[in-house]
């Protein structure tokens, strides 16, 4: 299995920055989660009334290198920060994908009695879709650590989370690619979205030598504080700054929706 599949984990920190526990597959939680999708790990975290944690992998499994692309499901995870006690279930992700590995959670908040609203993502039907759901933990069925709900085994023997559209946010104008945080305002009835701006810079690369230069295409030496571009290994002189009007600049947004009933 690839190392860079186990970098998932999450921390217990004091006042002062210090770690006092660590958690990661294998390490308190499921060691199946070692199975995410590169770049698909907990994208989102919250509290629920009982102080239970709550989190997410953010896409379907990877199990054995096999179901990234077909398993109906990713896994929503409740840890008791006090027994240590972690439960898992199924969230079953939407049919309008391409194949299931284009769906992305991008954040959860709990509303109470083991209900919360997620945030799912992705190209449906030939569109992006940004939609928030309410789902309800109560009548699901808890998940063993293994892959049998990755390879569809469990398809007809377990009842998932239950999900209710609350709103599709590209109904009232949200145009950005990406929505990743997510909380619900003390009257109950209004929701905060945040976009992630995927730190809203690009680089711009200026080397007399190479006409549209990449940074991608350099090596950089952090002995010599050098720079080689590709092959060549004779060294370019490069300035490096950020591009202005890029498309990948994004300004941070916050949108608020009120709904007309209390969550």
């Amino acid at each position: 299995m690839p190392e860079i599949r186990t970098a998932i984990s999450g921390l217990k920190v004091d006042a002062n920055g210090n770690i006092l526990e660590k958690y990661g597959p294998g390490m308190g939680l499921p060691q199946i989660i070692a199975d995410r999708v590169p770049n698909r790990g907990f994208e989102g975290i919250t509290i629920d009334d009982d102080g239970n944690i709550v989190t997410f992998v953010q896409s379907p499994l990877d199990v054995d290198g096999k179901t990234e692309k077909t398993a109906k499901y990713t896994r929503i995870i409740k840890l008791n920060p006090n027994t240590k006690a972690v439960t898992m279930y199924a969230y079953p992700v939407d049919t309008g994908y391409k194949n299931f590995s284009a769906a992305k959670l991008g954040d959860i908040t709990s509303i109470g009695n083991n209900q919360f609203l997620v945030i799912e993502q992705g190209k449906q039907n030939g569109a992006m879709q940004n939609l928030i759901y309410k789902i309800d933990l109560n009548n699901a069925t808890p998940i063993s650590n293994n892959g049998d709900l990755e390879f569809g085994k469990l398809d007809n023997s377990i009842t998932p989370v239950k999900k209710e559209l609350v709103l599709n946010l590209r109904d009232y104008g949200w145009n950005i690619e990406k929505a990743e945080g997510l909380t619900v305002l003390p009257d109950r009835q209004t929701i905060a979205v945040v976009n992630d701006n995927d730190f809203g810079i690009a680089v711009k690369v200026d080397d007399p030598q190479v006409k549209d230069a990449q940074i991608e295409d350099y090596t950089y030496n952090a002995d010599t504080h050098q720079f080689t571009y590709k092959d060549d290994t004779a060294v370019h002189k490069v300035n490096i700054g950020l591009k202005q009007n890029s498309p990948t600049e994004r300004e941070n947004q916050i949108w608020f929706f009120k709904l007309n009933h209390k969550l």
